[in-house]
């Protein structure tokens, strides 16, 4: 966790524009947009996936393991948008229907 909470803190340095900071990834003073920040977004990005993979594991164990997954859902503050991303398209809901008689 302490490796995400890095690079967070490095995306908000480099992507400062007040000139010369201090770079919290390779601990240089240069301009924002240096050079390591490619490595940076790469690292950065691998995070991302890394955390979405997770959520989405989250998610579908919520809908797996959860009468109500909208309230579980809603209680975590998730957004329908949230909800979509995570693979999410709605709440089924099964009705049994009345054999007709004739």
């Amino acid at each position: 966790m302490n490796d995400y909470k890095k690079i967070i803190a490095s995306l908000r340095s480099c992507g400062n524009d007040d000139g010369i900071v201090e770079c919290e990834w390779c601990f240089e003073q240069h301009t924002a947009g240096c050079g390591c920040s490619n490595a940076l977004m790469r690292k950065a990005a691998n995070a991302i996936e890394e955390l979405l993979s997770a959520a989405k594991k989250m998610h579908t164990w919520i809908f797996l393991n959860t009468g109500d997954e909208q309230a579980a859902y809603d209680e975590c503050g998730l957004s329908d948008a949230m909800n979509a991303a995570l693979g999410y398209a709605g709440q089924f809901v099964v009705e049994e229907k009345e054999d007709a008689k004739d």
